[in-house]
């Protein structure tokens, strides 16, 4: 009996709680007009002051920061389908209240790292090439503010005027925060925008309850995050593995079947690789493939072919670039601009000054013959053999035909991957001219 009582009582108080806050923002007549985007531009509206005609000014501001941590709080308690999607809609959200372009988590793989890794953001919709920009200025600040106080940084538009790496994105203002509220922390909270975000205690209040709510939360889910993203990054390059380019392969292969799309693969060597390990080093070997990979994830956001490009390691200096929904002339275009800059780019490696590196391009679309995933990355790997033969540096198409197996691919129907090896016995695909009598044939004989 007692316990029904109790019971009782706490569903009284729970509606009597839902009554008192209806009452609330009928009375204060909150707008939600102030927390739209214009997608004119993607520059968020500056938020229009709200009106409560009985309170004080501190009341309001009291107000508006109980609704927006309310609004925040809710989305912690809704179901999303991956960790990733929750901090994501966490973060739009949070730049939407504060009148911020992007709200971004950066933290350190590990307590003792020097560098903070992006973890997730969210915020309004930005061109490719800026959000590189602006990720990196965002780095580029967060380096410039070693000692980040609990109280919070407000970064202005002349302060990012001296701070070196903000050059190329437009930031004219900043709010920084520890994770925690602890100095140090492992984790920032930052708020960017191109725009004049005058400083405002309810903005800053908001981002210090949720530096502080977001480990605690979502402790789990960060948690859960981290370790996902650890296992689908290549550990030099951080693009991702060869496990996470199978799957979207293997996925991609299928959407493309059943819409009857393009999905096109490109296959990226660098050339004469051994040769820069042999003369510089391994070290610089392993930063010439960070320069590749960067120039690589680069070319490919800019081109804007697709909004769900993968770009991946695919083993030792090679690289493997999904492109659905892109055609293969549009992904040969992509291919050449990737040659072309990596030729015409100069690599600072280690100390050595590299003006000669280049790649080799592979490239094949998908076809009705194709029965398989694998079918798709050996034709694309018989025009990355075919472009090596060719003089390097250059880009190779395969036909639309289903060549035969060059003994380098292998696949298991019974586990759908399919693996790759190297075999002295393989045979040499065959050289591949202008004519392309072999199914192969070739955009630029540029050979170095």
């Amino acid at each position: 009996m007692t316990e029904f009582g109790l019971t009782c009582g706490f569903l009284i108080c729970g509606g009597l709680t839902l009554l008192n806050l209806l009452q609330m923002y009928r009375s204060y007549r909150v707008s939600n007009r102030d927390r739209q985007i214009s997608t004119a531009n993607g520059t968020p509206n500056r938020p229009e002051a709200v009106e409560f005609p009985a309170l004080q000014a501190s009341e309001q501001n009291e107000v508006r920061l109980v609704r927006d941590m309310l609004q925040l709080r809710i989305l912690a308690d809704e179901d999303f389908s991956s960790p990733q999607e929750l901090l994501q809609e966490f973060l739009r959200k949070l730049a939407l209240l504060s009148g911020f372009s992007q709200a971004t988590l950066f933290q350190k793989q590990s307590p003792g790292a020097s560098r903070l890794e992006l973890l997730s953001s969210g915020g309004c919709s930005l061109p490719p090439d800026l959000m590189s920009r602006w990720r990196t200025a965002e780095q580029a600040t967060l380096t410039s503010c070693p000692e980040i106080t609990p109280s919070g940084i407000w970064l202005k538009a002349q302060d990012f005027s001296r701070i070196t790496g903000c050059e190329g994105a437009p930031l004219r203002s900043a709010l920084i925060f520890p994770l925690s509220g602890k100095q140090s922390a492992n984790g920032v909270l930052i708020l960017s925008s191109e725009a004049d975000v005058p400083a405002h205690p309810v903005i800053s209040e908001l981002a210090r309850w949720v530096a502080e709510f977001l480990p605690h939360a979502f402790e789990k889910a960060l948690n859960r995050h981290q370790l996902e993203e650890r296992a689908r990054r290549d550990g030099l390059t951080r693009l991702a593995n060869r496990h996470v380019f199978e799957q979207e392969l293997e996925r991609q292969w299928q959407i493309s079947r059943s819409l009857q799309s393009p999905c096109t693969l490109l296959l990226i060597d660098a050339d004469h690789f051994k040769r820069i390990n042999d003369r510089c080093g391994h070290l610089a070997g392993d930063a010439v493939l960070v320069c590749l990979a960067q120039i690589i994830s680069d070319t490919v956001q800019q081109q804007r072919i697709t909004d769900r490009p993968l770009v991946s390691r695919f083993g030792g200096e090679e690289f493997a670039v999904v492109l659905p929904e892109c055609s293969l002339i549009g992904g040969m275009r992509i291919a050449e601009q990737i040659r072309a800059r990596v030729q015409n780019q100069p690599m600072l490696a280690d100390g050595h000054q590299l003006n000669d590196v280049t790649v080799s391009i592979g490239v094949a679309t998908t076809e009705e013959s194709d029965l398989d995933p694998a079918h798709l990355v050996r034709r694309a790997d018989h025009a990355l053999y075919a472009a090596k033969e060719s003089g390097r540096n250059c880009v190779i198409r395969a036909e639309q035909k289903r060549p035969a197996a060059s003994g380098r691919l292998q696949f298991s129907e019974s586990k759908r991957r399919f693996a790759f090896f190297k075999s002295a016995a393989s045979p040499s695909p065959e050289r591949t001219g202008r004519a392309g009598s072999d199914g192969l044939s070739d955009v630029s004989l540029e050979s170095r």
